[in-house]
């Protein structure tokens, strides 16, 4: 059965949905165990498949896993599990991994200027410390969502300096997905108390309170 878009596509064939599906936020229940016990962030499902993406954690570092979704089970269900204190792990390793950091200054000479801001060549999104982007650590410049920067481009700045940005030891895939879970940890970092370690005992009192 073909399932179709809201622009009357086949959604296996829009490029619109496409770009825009690369890009949105991870859904509010991704952080999940794994059968093996390890957390795991749900990146994506897959169309027509019991299969979803995942990004799973050993602790020491992190790698892109396919499983069914079933298999993947919820945080409550795990005692004790310290959600603020895997999602600070998640945050450090993905940083590490897609290249990233996050700036606490302006990366670009014309951000605070009246030209303003630069943007994405691609799909053109502002880039600045003010709509929170995140920087490479390779160019040492501003990461788009997209998951591109200026490493692998060679151009001309609009000061008229010429710049050959360096090569990237990661796929753009893979960044975009990277910086897709550093929005996800950093939203739910700031929204969870500190030291709250959530037991299922806790979550069962709550839903009799609830009735």
């Amino acid at each position: 059965m073909t399932v179709t878009c809201q622009h009357g596509l086949d959604v296996r064939f829009c490029l619109t949905c496409q770009q825009a599906g690369e890009t949105v936020p991870l859904r509010r229940d991704a952080l999940r165990v794994t059968e093996e016990g390890k957390p795991a962030l749900l990146l994506r499902t897959h169309l027509g498949s019991l299969e979803v993406t995942t990004l799973v954690s050993d602790g020491k570092t992190i790698r892109f896993e396919t499983m069914k979704e079933i298999s993947l089970r919820h945080p409550l269900t795990v005692i004790p599990f310290n959600q603020r204190k895997v999602l600070k792990l998640f945050l450090e390793l993905t940083l590490r991994k897609g290249y990233l950091f996050q700036p606490d200054q302006e990366l670009t000479y014309r951000e605070p200027r009246e030209e303003g801001p630069p943007r994405c060549c691609f799909d053109f999104s502002e880039l600045s410390l003010e709509k929170g982007s995140l920087g490479c650590t390779q160019c040492g410049k501003y990461v788009c969502q997209c998951g591109r920067c200026l490493c692998g481009y060679a151009g001309q700045n609009r000061r008229g300096q010429v710049f050959i940005g360096p090569p990237l030891p990661v796929s753009r895939e893979e960044r975009m997905e990277y910086i897709r879970v550093v929005r996800f940890c950093v939203d739910n970092i700031e929204r969870r108390p500190k030291a709250k370690v959530f037991q299922l005992a806790d979550f069962k009192r709550k839903s009799l309170k609830r009735r």
